[in-house]
């Protein structure tokens, strides 16, 4: 459960979600990165608001992906249920948003570019101040309080097989 900051009027919390890209092979632009060829799964971000049904926005975003010298850029299409239109496949051809998930679409975050200093892995980093859709409102499902993310390249990126991801979001509320 994210510690939830009390500030005057409103709550302030990070929420982490992770996975891993499965990929052997080089991911050509508009290609999803998942944890699986087969059937891949959305990161989670769970508990993203105190409670169900509630809105939020999202104020900052960071990914870090876990390999050196990538400089790809990347969207995070966010939903507040796990699409079930589209394939969900590692390296596959991204088909998301489509018309079936609508109605759980909350919108994209856009990471500009990664970029890494020597060695460190590859990371960027979206704020109100840079490009990248934020802030974002949103709001979770009726049921649930969690969102879900399908991540896409938008450049040709390499990736090694089981690469880390891990995104980063602060919510208000």
């Amino acid at each position: 459960m994210p510690d939830y900051k009390v500030m005057p009027d409103r709550f302030i919390c990070t929420v982490t979600g992770s996975s891993s890209a499965a990929g052997l092979a080089a991911y050509a632009a508009n290609d999803m990165i998942l944890n699986s060829t087969a059937t891949g799964t959305t990161i989670a971000l769970a508990d993203v608001t105190k409670g169900k049904g509630e809105f939020g926005y999202i104020t900052k975003a960071a990914i870090v992906m876990g390999g050196s010298l990538m400089s790809a850029r990347l969207t995070g299409f966010l939903y507040n249920a796990v699409p079930t239109g589209g394939t969900l496949m590692d390296n596959a051809a991204n088909l998301h948003p489509v018309t079936a998930d609508l109605g759980a679409f909350q919108g994209q975050i856009d990471w500009v570019g990664l970029s890494n200093q020597g060695s460190g892995d590859s990371h960027a980093i979206v704020t109100p101040s840079t490009s990248g859709n934020l802030p974002l409102a949103f709001k979770s499902a009726d049921d649930a309080n969690d969102l879900y993310m399908v991540l896409v390249t938008n450049d040709s990126v390499t990736a090694g097989t089981n690469m880390a991801i891990r995104v980063d979001v602060v919510i208000e509320q």
